[in-house]
């Protein structure tokens, strides 16, 4: 992997562990609104705003860091006034952790000029507000035009000094950042459905194509047996009857037709194997759109906090935002067409809903106003719940709308319950309001959010109270009965894997398969060293591989982790039905469930916890297996790796295994000392800042043991005040480095002074 290839794929890694991140710190800030005194969650806060920061310092993205550091700023003052703090200053942070949101959506390769001026801008209006001075946060943004602005304007002035031999090369390079950035490609959800109906038509054609692959071998093998039997009895018949010259003429054309028969078997043969390789990637294909389909309803949940708090505060209002997504997912195509139906509700809970806090405290509420976006999972479809605690909907000024708009006459007016009286909410036009407001009133666009949710199959169901508040119930159709999976040979029958969980099919030579005292592994390109297992012994069936020839196997991964699983063979992707464990199969602990294809075979859903469970049931972690070395190589010498980042982790170990080291793996300084029972390295480094036993606590154990007194130990910290340094150095560090100033070189030659000094 070539330096720009590692860049890529750390921004790459750093953008999706930053969007997480993000969505836990608004989680959490929301949380501490409501209740200040939770100290494990203003630990978390911390912990993850300080992570996020030495993170975009270490990939020397400036901008973010900038921002990143001063909403630090702000979080550690809030963290001193136990939280009990201005609403001005929460508005603040909030604006702090949107625009490092927008930063990260952006091109992280080619963070142009706009964006440092919005790290400037917040790092000026949180100084002015720590002087005490009036801030407009909501007045700093990020420019979406700034990028694109400063990468034309470079483009211009480069074209109007380039010769015309130069165009060409001056058009790839102003390509090049789509290419790089290729995740922010925009295709229409239509596109989408398109490749997905056509990956679909492939893997039947697909299937249809190794069906008839397979007929032809089937009967080419049987013509070769036939000439073989017809040339034995000819053969005979020339011994018997001495017809030596007729039959020996028979014979030779017998012959002929013979190895015609075994080289067209030859062909055939080789057409079954590519039927079988395009199978393959018939499967990654509908994966890859699978995956495309596929988003975290979060995603379009953490669109409205920022639009909710402008909102409030043009209205003087004092809103808090829960978010509950409960890790649901959602089909693309659904996400996005609930986008425009959600900002209406929403709009309409702040506007209409929401009482101002004087209202409030008269109807003896608290100030502070709550909007909950919710999701969860209910049976084949998903549920989205925008709840309001504000003024709710009054059935009787509905009823008098109806009438006043002569839709229907009192008495009929009078018999309708709550439920057919909210339906007329969503009629075209329909509100109670007299005067409807620039930003919305109960009734505006709820048609439309009606009409969205039929065309999707779907529904919208409306729950109030007077004075208690409103809930608007979204139900959108997903097959969560349908499972995506791969299905594959077992020793008797088949087995489904879910499709998810499945990275590739590999084929491994035995030679890649390696042995330590923890099990078998193999060096996977995209996972590194990774647990390696028969699927057949695991679930205690006959063993599947061959005994020889190539291996061909699973690379699966669940929860963060891989497992690589050799199978007997693959029979393709398929979307079935599962069907709930029946008492015949509730014994096998390994299944979840069962379902029926063609000719009334029956597939066996595999539990992927269960698989990873035996994979891995040495109980050493991935971190801890030994890279094995030849019997006659110097064994390389240990670097154990104590950070709490995954992303610095990771690019940690990957610069430390380009110097020639094995690299082992530590989340925090506890996590660290179980490591240590079991191995000895021969360097430790190690961050200071980690949950649980901090760098510092890590350091002074490890001096106490003398077991492990004698390894050196290197800090690697994003603090840089000699205090700090010079209480590393006194807990035992023989050496420290700043994150800031993080060089390979430096590294390399720490290492080659703290291994001179054993």
């Amino acid at each position: 992997m070539t330096p720009e290839q590692l860049r890529l794929t750390l921004l790459a890694k750093f953008r999706t562990a930053s969007e997480d991140r993000l969505a836990k710190l608004n989680a959490d800030l929301m949380s501490l609104e409501s209740d200040p005194d939770q100290s494990d969650v203003v630990e978390r806060v911390m912990r993850e705003i300080h992570t996020l920061k030495g993170e975009s310092r270490m990939l020397a993205l400036a901008p973010i860091n900038q921002v990143a550091h001063r909403t630090e700023d702000l979080l550690v003052a809030a963290r001193d006034l136990g939280f009990q703090i201005p609403r001005d200053h929460l508005r603040g942070i909030y604006r702090g952790l949107d625009l490092l949101a927008k930063l990260i959506s952006t091109d992280l390769s080619a963070l142009g000029p706009g964006h440092a001026e919005v790290g400037a801008a917040f790092d000026t209006a949180v100084k002015a507000f720590q002087a005490g001075d009036t801030v407009r946060w909501k007045d700093i943004d990020v420019a979406e035009a700034s990028q694109a602005t400063a990468e034309t304007g470079a483009a211009d002035t480069s074209e109007a000094h380039a010769s015309k031999g130069d165009a060409e090369a001056q058009s790839k390079r102003r390509k090049e950042p789509a290419r790089k950035g290729d995740q922010f490609i925009s295709v229409s959800s239509r596109s989408v459905t398109e490749l997905s109906d056509q990956a679909s038509q492939f893997s039947l054609r697909q299937a249809q194509t190794k069906s008839l692959a397979n007929d032809l071998v089937r009967l080419m093998r049987d013509s070769v047996r036939a000439g073989e039997v017809m040339q034995a009895g000819l053969t005979d018949l020339a011994e018997e009857t001495g017809m030596a010259d007729a039959v020996r003429s028979s014979l030779n054309t017998c012959k002929k037709l013979g190895a015609l028969h075994k080289e067209m078997v030859d062909r055939v043969q080789r057409l079954s194997t590519e039927v079988f390789e395009s199978e393959l990637v018939s499967g990654s294909l509908q994966e890859s759109v699978r995956a495309m389909r596929l988003l975290r309803i979060t995603t379009l949940f953490n669109k409205y906090p920022s639009a909710i708090r402008d909102l409030a505060d043009e209205q003087d209002k004092a809103i808090r935002i829960l978010i509950e997504d409960n890790g649901v997912a959602i089909d693309k195509q659904v996400l996005e067409a609930l986008e425009e139906p959600m900002l209406h509700l929403i709009r309409n809970s702040v506007d209409h809903g929401m009482e101002e806090p004087s209202e409030r405290e008269r109807a003896g509420k608290p100030e502070v106003g709550i909007i909950r976006l919710a999701a969860r999972k209910s049976g084949e479809s998903i549920e989205v719940r925008i709840e309001d605690d504000g003024r709710g909907i009054d059935p009787q000024r509905i009823r008098q709308t109806i009438v006043r708009r002569g839709l229907l006459d009192d008495e009929s007016a009078a018999k309708l319950d709550c439920d057919e009286l909210y339906q007329f909410l969503f009629a075209s036009g329909f509100t109670t309001r007299k005067a409807v407001s620039d930003l919305s009133g109960r009734g505006v666009g709820l048609d439309v959010v009606r009409k969205t949710l039929e065309s999707l199959g779907g529904s919208v169901r409306v729950v109030s109270e007077v004075g208690k508040g409103t809930t608007f119930h979204l139900r959108v159709p997903v097959s969560m009965a349908l499972s995506d999976v791969l299905l594959v040979q077992l020793a008797e029958g088949l087995a489904a894997i879910p499709a998810e969980n499945v990275v590739e099919v590999l084929k491994l030579d035995r030679s890649a398969v390696r042995r330590s005292e923890g099990g078998a592994f193999v060096e996977l390109s995209n996972a590194g060293l990774t647990p390696f297992a028969d699927l057949g012994n695991i679930l205690g069936l006959q063993q599947l591989t061959r005994v020889d020839g190539d291996l061909l196997a699973l690379h699966l991964r669940y929860q963060n982790q891989d497992v690589c699983l050799a199978i007997r063979s693959v029979r393709g992707q398929r979307r079935l039905v599962q069907l709930k464990r029946s008492p015949f199969i509730s014994r096998a602990t390994y299944t979840t469930g069962s379902a029926l294809i063609e000719g009334g075979e029956v597939v066996l859903f595999l539990s992927v916890p269960t698989l990873f469970q035996r994979a891995t049931r040495s109980g050493t972690a991935l971190s801890e297996v030994p890279t094995v070395e030849s019997s006659d190589a110097e064994p390389a010498l240990k670097v154990l790796v104590v950070e709490d980042s995954e992303l610095t982790r990771q690019m940690l170990t990957t610069t430390i295994a380009n110097m020639g080291f094995t690299t082992l793996e530590a989340t925090d300084g506890l996590d660290a000392l179980q490591k240590l029972e079991k191995i000895v390295p021969d360097i430790i480094l190690t961050d200071l800042d980690m949950p649980g036993l901090n760098g510092f606590g890590l350091l002074e154990k490890i001096r106490g043991d003398d077991r492990l007194c004698t390894i050196p130990s290197i800090v690697l910290s994003t603090r840089d005040s000699q205090e700090d340094k010079q209480r590393a150095v006194e807990a035992g560090a023989n050496a420290y480095l700043v994150k800031g100033a993080f060089r390979e070189s430096k590294l390399k030659r720490t290492f080659e002074y703290v291994l001179e000094g054993r």
